[in-house]
């Protein structure tokens, strides 16, 4: 146990450097407007949608009665409207400011720090049970922390909520913890509209841990079993979340499904998902289709040698994205599919060149960190 604390200290020391490593660099490249203070670094993290949760933050969700300001688009004219984002990240920093009376700038940096730590620490604890090597875990989590996009985790986002829950729920059902698993589904489901698919490989890790399910087959036998039927019935809490959320919309918007609706808003159309690669001449697009189908290769590659459930989840975080017809904001959505940092961390840590290459990849991150700084659309 005192060891594990050693290696998770030594992984927030790199989590809180790295968080200096962005202010820094943010003042190299730009210092008329980021100086070395703690206001500078919280309006550096405040960049692009965090607005619209502030927003939500601090008014709630507006009352919509017209299906057209839910959000459209239509060539170069479009309409966005607060119910494209799910409510959990919003809400759990109106929280943190009713608790601490702050505002939302305060709040949004301490569940920064909060959930970028903890996930940080949920990624050691599910390497290590299920690798059961401390070292390979360690380096999984340093691989996750310097990986090109993770500095999303760490912006006023809702990725480090998002990975966080994930983590949780995971971890939850590795160790047995029902409660705990039924008390995370709820945020989680709240947290992404995606929240709610997630539940699937998520279960079927559930039926792989419990031996009912072994590759593709399951044993109906043991899933039948009472044990087994009341062990499944902790799972409905997200769907019941879920429920309530779309009940919410409808008194709201008269639309159950006002965040899909929403959608157009930012020029998301539903589609075969390889038809939403190369659609334009931007270079945003240009770069995240290359980069998403090298990540089908990996996961492609990454097949047989994860379970089921995990190659579920790492194929669902790549392809429902992709449903919407646009790959704006792949390199985000995906750098927190964790499966595949198990993984390939785990080939990593065998190489000679392992450390040399986490530090090739944290230059690869303040690099793509640059763009954030300056607002360029790559990194939406």
């Amino acid at each position: 146990m005192k060891e594990n604390i050693k290696y998770i200290l030594i992984m927030l020391t790199i989590l809180i450097s790295i968080k200096i490593v962005y202010l820094l660099f943010a003042h190299i490249v730009n210092p008329e407007q980021t100086n070395i203070s703690y206001s500078s670094y919280k309006e550096l993290i405040f960049r692009n949608d965090s607005g619209w949760y502030k927003d939500i933050a601090e008014k709630g969700y507006p009352e919509i009665r017209e299906k057209k300001l839910i959000g459209y688009s239509y060539k170069d004219e479009y309409h966005q409207s607060a119910w494209a984002f799910f409510p959990a990240y919003q809400y759990t920093n109106r929280i943190i400011m009713k608790a601490f009376n702050t505002d939302y700038y305060d709040a949004a940096f301490i569940s920064s720090i909060l959930f970028s730590g903890i996930a940080t620490i949920l990624l050691f604890l599910l390497s290590l049970y299920i690798l059961e090597d401390k070292k390979t875990a360690m380096y999984i989590s340093a691989f996750f922390l310097v990986f090109p996009f993770s500095y999303y985790l760490s912006m006023m986002y809702t990725e480090a909520l998002y990975i966080c829950l994930v983590l949780g729920a995971f971890v939850s059902v590795k160790k047995n913890k029902k409660i705990l698993l039924a008390l995370l589904l709820i945020p989680l489901i709240l947290v992404r509209p995606n929240g709610i698919i997630i539940l699937i490989p998520l279960y079927l890790f559930y039926l792989e841990q419990n031996n009912i399910m072994f590759r593709c087959k399951i044993d109906f036998n043991k899933l039948l079993l009472r044990k087994n039927i009341l062990n499944s019935l902790y799972f409905l809490t997200a769907p019941l979340a879920f429920a309530l959320f779309c009940y919410y919309q409808y008194l709201m918007t008269g639309y159950y499904n006002a965040f899909s609706i929403s959608q157009a808003g930012w020029y998301r159309t539903f589609m075969f998902p390889l038809f939403a690669f190369f659609r334009d001449g931007f270079f945003p697009t240009q770069f995240n289709s290359v980069y998403t189908i090298i990540l089908i290769v990996l996961s492609i590659l990454s097949w047989k040698k994860l379970p089921i459930s995990l190659n579920i989840f790492i194929w669902l975080n790549i392809l429902l994205p992709l449903t919407s017809g646009s790959v704006t904001s792949m390199h985000r959505f995906s750098a927190f599919i964790f499966p595949l940092f198990i993984i390939w961390g785990k080939y990593l840590y065998q190489t000679k060149l392992k450390y040399g290459i986490l530090g090739v990849l944290f230059a690869l991150q303040i690099f793509f960190f640059y763009f954030w700084v300056i607002a360029d659309p790559l990194s939406f």
